[in-house]
């Protein structure tokens, strides 16, 4: 695994995992998080690249049999994927608009500016874009935010809740945002 910067290996409750960083768009470093599962195939894949045809001299770690320095296309990879498990519409399995779903979806969750920052790095998203495009007023946070509220005065606990934050209120442990 020489063309992956290993950084740090990191243990999450069953899982560990090593943060590894590889080439991104223009030639940003792009974090990965591996599991020991992930790293024995990618060895696998080293080991035997030559066994299948691949040429030494080809640098991609997902390498293809066309020429020295071709790869494996990722989106025709996953799309086939996705067909063969029967998606209904596989061309909208893609790695950017999975970034894209996780970006949204953690509007919700209160991040610190630097906790931002990593997921922005995680995600490939400069943190300017991810805060123009994603951390604006949406109906997501608008509708779990404000429904808190709501549920707490149907519930008739509002005011428990009397000089708190929006996001301190938290209805039966179910609802806090």
């Amino acid at each position: 695994m020489d063309t992956f910067l290993v950084f740090q290996v990191v243990c999450l409750s069953f899982f560990r995992l090593q943060l590894v960083e590889t080439q991104g768009k223009q030639n940003k470093r792009c974090p990965v998080l591996l599991t020991d599962t992930m790293i024995a195939a990618l060895d696998t894949l080293e080991e035997t690249r030559t066994d299948c045809g691949i040429s030494a001299s080809n640098p991609f770690i997902f390498a293809s049999l066309g020429s020295q320095d071709s790869q494996i296309n990722s989106w025709h990879a996953m799309n086939k994927m996705a067909q063969e498990a029967g998606c209904k519409q596989p061309h909208l399995i893609s790695s950017s608009r999975l970034r894209k779903y996780l970006a949204t979806v953690c509007q919700i969750l209160d991040f610190e500016d630097y906790e931002l920052e990593w997921l922005s790095r995680h995600l490939a998203h400069d943190l300017n874009t991810h805060k123009n495009h994603y951390r604006q007023h949406d109906a997501t946070v608008e509708i779990a935010k404000i429904g808190s509220l709501i549920v707490a005065a149907d519930a008739g606990q509002l005011s428990k809740y009397a000089g708190k934050k929006l996001s301190e209120i938290n209805v039966s442990g179910r609802f806090s945002i």
